[in-house]
């Protein structure tokens, strides 16, 4: 059969031996030698096809197309570039006689080609589906073989960048394995080490420096193969579970095993799919130089082993050691353990995999818990209350002198922090939500025939701005003090944008579902927003532009950016953290938090610290590019509420609980410092600006807090 390439023909089906399509009439046969058979696959950047080369002998081959779906210059010239360098890097290292060599590179009719040696056989991907997970002598040998393939590769200065399943083909005769597919490899010499990029790759094989930064080295490919062969040994999909626990399931892989391999070549693996890229091999000939050793020492210990025994002395000794490494292991619980012998194949078998995982895979972090440590007290007391008439739900300093308020679900005003006055109300209580406060809005009309939208009088309020039947609701509110912007979510399936100078309605957001959560960030580029309690938004505050959206299966509870944009951080009801790198959109980790629900987050100004407060009445403090637990803070007896750093310092933590209670901690002795009771409703937010703290609570009730050396010094 004859298959045409022509992007656009609907019947692509040819009979054998046509020059023309009979569809279409295109051409049937590029340079008049190589004819497409079958389509093999398509994706954004192109097509590849099954074909034949009728210079030599009908020898089969692969030809891909050059076809990127991509709108803007600037992205299809990237994608021409990168197409180039695919032809090159195959010219380069396809003399490997295990990488498919590069038979041609062409262009016709102003299409771009590359023609491939075909390699017969099935992906590691089909063949898992096809015979289910592979034996650990079966894992060896593809290991053995890919790692002398990529240490050819990265001798000559390229790091493949992609490697995964379903670029790993095993020949059908020779059984070899083959790497394929080079389309987003890269170049990389002592200098590029320490520069980043555009991050590629495929989700769950990529590892944490790719996916914040781009940075390229070999030792994201050893990441990428060691996480291949975990897929192969457990049939469970690294995308699956990274989608659900980002890079927090590494440290537990060996609980999806079947059966145990042997400790040396689970330390192998162990070192290969480090998340942090220092801890990992850093080529593909450390790689085999530990494996090298491996195998020494294995015959030395068959050698020196006792020969007069029988075979089943041998086999019980070993069997015996294996056991007794198994019971000092940290993970000597198995999946088929907890399923009563069952195989742990199954996608469906991720959550029992880690079911151990949460908590219990911090079950030795520190807590410190319940008194106040007086070695670290700084004696903070309450040096001002204030009492307004409904709830506060959101507070922010502004600067020094004008504190912003919002009100629950109706007003937000500024006051003077000194006296507590009220400086100016922003959104009134009764301003008309229909216009939002402005008195017009806009209706479609007609002038001179043409519909056009026009600016009329506001009926709800008759042009006034206010109006109590149709006053202004907010679910959650946000500050920008360094754009001098409010941003609230109201029940009508907006955001409003207010400028607190002018104390006007600028625009607004049209997320078209009502958000329970607003946060900026430091630098108030970018806006979050937690939108029907299961989707994430983003938006770039200058452009409006939405960044990127998710959508989790569980309730989200609250969010939080980091200072300067890069990092946004949720807590949902699964009792999780997830972590995203805003600028690629890309879920980095997911943190098995807590027991209960996650209810409160803050950032450090470090850009490493996250905390997080549960309906545990537990408050746990992360190194969030690790992934690890530095430590847990106990000390309330009802769940967080609201969590903020001093201003003055990344070390002092504020926390607040439904009880009232502020509590204040010291980071760097991990000891509670003071407990500040003067709430009797729950803590509904903190805001800091100095030296002085500021605590409100459901009731109106605002307290302002200082260190008694800070009031001393200014009286």
């Amino acid at each position: 059969m004859s298959y045409c390439i022509n992007p656009h023909c609907l019947q692509p089906e040819n009979e054998a031996g046509l020059e023309r399509c009979n569809s279409c009439g295109s051409a049937l046969r590029l340079r008049s030698r190589y004819r497409a058979e079958k389509l093999l696959g398509q994706g954004g950047f192109g097509r590849t096809y099954l074909a034949i080369d009728e210079d030599r002998l009908n020898a089969k081959c692969v030809i891909k197309q050059f076809l990127p779906q991509l709108n803007s210059t600037s992205d299809r010239e990237k994608a021409t570039q990168l197409f180039n360098q695919e032809a090159v890097r195959l010219h380069e290292l396809g003399v490997h006689p295990q990488i498919p060599n590069l038979l041609a590179y062409f262009v016709e009719e102003g299409q771009q080609y590359l023609v491939q040696e075909f390699v017969e056989g099935d992906n590691l991907l089909q063949m898992l589906q096809k015979r289910g997970a592979f034996s650990e002598a079966d894992v060896r040998r593809l290991l053995l073989e890919l790692l002398e393939i990529l240490q050819f590769v990265h001798e000559r200065q390229v790091v493949h960048r992609d490697i995964k399943p379903e670029n790993i083909l095993q020949h059908e005769l020779t059984k070899k394995f083959f790497l394929i597919d080079f389309g987003v490899a890269k170049t990389f010499d002592a200098q590029a080490f320490a520069q980043t990029g555009t991050a590629v790759g495929s989700s769950g094989y990529m590892p944490m420096e790719l996916l914040t930064g781009g940075r390229v080295t070999p030792a994201a490919d050893i990441y990428s193969l060691g996480v291949t062969a975990f897929q192969m040994l457990t049939a469970l999909s690294p995308h699956k579970l990274f989608v659900r626990y980002g890079f927090s399931w590494l440290p537990k892989w060996r609980n999806a095993l079947k059966h145990p391999i042997s400790p040396d070549w689970a330390e192998v693996i162990d070192h290969m799919i480090r998340p942090d890229e220092g801890e990992r091999f850093a080529t593909a000939g450390e790689v085999l130089r530990a494996i090298a050793k491996i195998e020494e020492a294995t015959v030395v210990q068959k050698m020196s082993a006792p020969t007069s025994g029988s075979d089943l002395d041998v086999i019980l000794t070993s069997f015996l050691q294996d056991v007794t490494a198994a019971e000092s292991s940290d993970n000597p619980v198995t999946i088929a353990q907890l399923q009563d012998g069952s195989a742990a194949t199954r996608e469906d078998d991720i959550d029992v995999l880690l079911r151990d995982f949460h908590p219990a895979s911090f079950a030795q972090a520190p807590a410190y818990e319940l008194t106040v440590d007086l070695r670290y007290s700084q004696d903070w007391q309450c040096t001002r209350s204030l009492a307004y008439e409904q709830g506060v739900s959101q507070m922010m300093f502004w600067d020094k002198d004008r504190l912003i308020l919002a009100g629950d679900r109706r007003e937000v005003w500024m006051a003077q922090p000194n006296t507590g006055k009220v400086l100016g109300v922003v959104i009134d209580r009764n301003s008309c939500r229909t216009c939002s406060g402005t008195g017009r809005v806009e209706r479609p009309g007609r002038v001179l025939l043409v519909e056009t939208m026009q600016r009329v009088t506001c009926p709800d309020c008759s042009g006034f701005g206010r109006s109590p039947d149709h006053a202004e609701e907010f679910a959650a509110v946000a500050v920008n003090p360094v754009r001098h912007q409010v941003a609230i979510a109201t029940p009508g399936h907006s955001i409003k944008i207010f400028d607190l100078e002018k104390r006007s309605f600028i625009n607004a957001i049209q997320p078209k579902a009502t958000a329970s959560a607003l946060v900026y960030d430091g630098g108030g580029d970018y806006l979050a927003a937690i939108v029907e309690r299961h989707l994430v938004y983003l938006w770039n505050v200058q452009t409006r532009d939405r960044i990127f959206l998710e959508r989790l299966q569980s309730q989200l509870n609250c969010l939080a950016l980091s200072v300067d944009g890069q990092i946004l951080a949720v807590g949902s009801d699964d009792c999780c953290v997830r972590v995203w790198h805003v600028p690629s959109g890309r879920l980095i980790a997911v943190l098995q938090a807590h027991q209960k629900p996650v209810q409160a987050l803050t950032f450090a100004d470090d850009g490493r610290t996250l905390v997080s407060g549960s309906r545990g009445h537990t408050i746990r403090v992360w190194n969030w590019q690790s992934g690890k637990l530095l430590f847990d803070l106990k000390g309330h007896e009802t769940p967080i509420t609201a969590l903020t750093f001093l201003e003055q310092s990344n070390q002092m933590l504020a926390s607040g609980s439904e009880d009232g209670t502020v509590k204040l901690w010291d980071l760097t002795h991990a000891a509670l410092t003071e407990s500040l009771r003067r709430h009797q409703t729950p803590i509904t937010a903190l805001a800091s600006f100095g030296p002085c703290l500021v605590s409100a609570s459901r009731d109106g009730a605002v307290h302002f807090w200082q260190q008694a050396g800070d009031r001393a010094g200014k009286s």
